[in-house]
């Protein structure tokens, strides 16, 4: 006797990429958002996998048919301001919200989905994204000290009395721009 299913559930369908990614060190929530969907979905999936278990899903019922569009998700709309606003401008993803109304979640998320290519690659090393980082100094003197340690004549302390910062500051700039 065979058993004709009408829908594979959503947890089934990803289970694989799920738990290769988890095995690489992604965190479910980078999972989710890499695969377009929720980190409930990633859990089931990774439940499903270890243990063969169906997660617990309640009865079906009769589905509301919805009249014009779909509604698009906030964020999708929110994604190139958030962007701007934290790679151009540096601001945390708080202050982002409370310019924007809307939760910090949302902000990270519109973050994410404008750069989901870095967000892919984290998720397949197993890493957990670069979103930049809130700095509070302008954008004008980070530029200046990023030129000025690429250029390399100058040195740090140097550097840092030109651009009115502290050592530490520009240490910490030269660590992150050679990685070392």
């Amino acid at each position: 006797m065979t058993v004709k299913l009408g829908h594979t559930p959503k947890y089934e369908r990803i289970a694989a990429k799920v738990e290769e990614m988890s095995k690489k060190g992604a965190s479910v929530e980078t999972i989710g958002r890499v695969l377009g969907t929720t980190w409930g979905v990633v859990r089931a999936a990774l439940t499903f996998t270890r243990t063969g278990k169906r997660p617990y899903s309640r009865p079906q019922r009769k589905r509301r048919i919805r009249r014009g569009p779909p509604k698009a998700a906030q964020y999708v709309a929110l994604s190139p301001q958030v962007a701007q606003l934290q790679d151009e401008k540096r601001f945390p993803f708080a202050k982002i919200a409370k310019q924007l109304n809307i939760h910090k979640s949302t902000a990270t998320r519109a973050y994410d989905y404008a750069h989901q290519e870095a967000l892919q690659r984290a998720a397949e090393k197993g890493q957990t994204p670069h979103r930049g980082q809130y700095s509070h100094i302008s954008t004008d003197v980070y530029k200046q000290i990023c030129r000025e340690l690429k250029q390399g004549k100058l040195t740090v302390k140097e550097i840092a009395v030109r651009s009115g910062v502290g050592i530490s500051t520009v240490y910490r700039e030269k660590y992150k721009l050679n990685g070392t």
